[in-house]
């Protein structure tokens, strides 16, 4: 008899994920079905990076020559916003313990990260074109 597939947290997550980003409508709306979902799987996290997308704490900056894409998220407590890789890494420190460390939960994004997704595809955080050497900058203060 052969095992079931059953889809793994991640894959789920980012497969809602890449239906948000393939909307097309203008302005991208999200459907109360995939907002669902998206509750279902991410609960308090969705809220919170619902409530940073609404402040207006997104920033996408972009380097000019490279083209490679980092995000600053404001944190809720902290002086310096957070440095975001969507899909890899956020310098905040839920994201060491709950995503990387899965200390008692089992968070598949932190919500600087999905925010920072959410806002993407949504397109309400502006975009900002820097040299790739302030990006570097960038980079090496976070």
């Amino acid at each position: 008899m052969q095992a079931a597939y059953v889809p793994s947290i991640i894959s789920i997550a980012e497969t809602l994920l890449s239906e948000l980003e393939a909307i097309e409508e203008q302005p991208p709306q999200i459907t109360s079905d995939l907002l669902i979902k998206l509750h279902h799987l991410f609960d308090k996290n969705l809220e919170r990076a619902l409530q940073i997308i609404d402040k207006g704490d997104v920033k996408c900056y972009v380097a000019e020559k490279s083209g490679r894409t980092v995000y600053q998220v404001k944190g809720k407590t902290a002086a310096e916003p957070y440095t975001v890789f969507p899909l890899d890494y956020c310098s905040c420190h839920a994201f060491l313990y709950d995503v990387v460390g899965h200390g008692g939960s089992e968070q598949v994004l932190c919500k600087h990260q999905l925010a920072a997704r959410i806002a993407s595809a949504l397109r309400r955080c502006p975009t900002i074109v820097v040299p790739d050497t302030a990006l570097v900058q960038l980079l090496l203060t976070a």
